[in-house]
């Protein structure tokens, strides 16, 4: 049987969209809400990249970090672009950053390599602005992790080995990974690797398959948080679904931290 995991040191949050609706997540019992940076506290149109302000208070991490216009991987994208984007949202995220957080780079529309382009010149051209937008967030307190997406939503970085592989070329070990069992579930992952490799991780993202909230999810699909947690991992985990509406949240953490307890789910 698995050991239990200590619920107390397991934070466990909810990935949200639109933080209008943060209050009522809170409500139905997540320990913090993970929202997208892109539509909360920046928008770009037409290459201007305005710096929003929602005042919801402090998180402790934030995804979907890039707009799709900011191309990573295309060495001749506006270095201007990259720069401002990079100076808004530290400076955005700096005022509701809890201390540690982290800001998770998935956002696939802007690290894709479009067709036609060198491969190994797209993968540098990453690599460099990963590393210039590790340190542009670093200098406000906030870490940037690298996120491993799937074959059908990204071409680079699309596995857990894949994206370590990546970063250990670059000399860019210091750069910490997510772990998404949507994702994994979605790449065919070396499992034994992953778990041999707890280390690198400092984020878990959890859905059921096809991102369905844990509340109508197979049961067993929970066992893909075993893969770190039984390996020592005792970060926080965010669920990151297709929840109908918030009236989903509260009974999918639920069966989440029943889980996690190896208590009987009663959701």
């Amino acid at each position: 049987m698995a050991v239990p995991i200590d619920r107390e040191a397991t934070m466990l949050g909810v990935v949200w969209r639109d933080l209008t609706d943060a209050s009522a997540v809170r409500d139905a019992g997540a320990d913090f809400v993970e929202p997208y940076v892109v539509g909360n506290y920046v928008r770009v149109e037409d290459d201007v990249v305005t710096a929003l302000d929602p005042g919801d208070g402090l998180h402790p991490s934030f995804v979907v970090l890039f707009a799709g216009a900011v191309k990573l991987s295309v060495p001749d994208a506006s270095p201007d672009l990259f720069a401002s984007y990079l100076d808004a949202t530290a400076a955005a995220l700096a005022r509701e950053a809890e201390p540690g957080a982290f800001v998770v780079l998935g956002s696939a529309g802007a690290r894709n390599i479009p067709e036609g382009l060198d491969r190994a010149v797209a993968e540098r051209t990453f690599l460099q602005r990963l590393a210039v937008a590790r340190d542009a967030y670093a200098a406000v307190g906030l870490e940037l992790l690298l996120e491993p997406l799937n074959p059908g939503e990204s071409n680079i970085a699309r596995s857990f080995k894949e994206a370590v592989e990546l970063l250990d070329s670059a000399g860019l070990q210091d750069v910490r990974l997510v772990w998404d069992t949507y994702h994994a579930g979605r790449s065919d992952e070396d499992l034994a690797f992953v778990a041999d490799h707890v280390d690198r991780i400092a984020h878990v993202h959890h859905s059921g398959p096809d991102r369905l909230p844990p509340s109508r999810a197979p049961r067993e699909s929970l066992d893909a948080l075993r893969v770190v947690l039984d390996r020592g991992y005792a970060g926080h985990v965010s669920l990151e679904c297709d929840f109908a509406d918030v009236s989903e949240v509260a009974d999918s953490l639920a069966v989440v931290r029943a889980y996690l307890g190896q208590e009987p789910a009663n959701a």
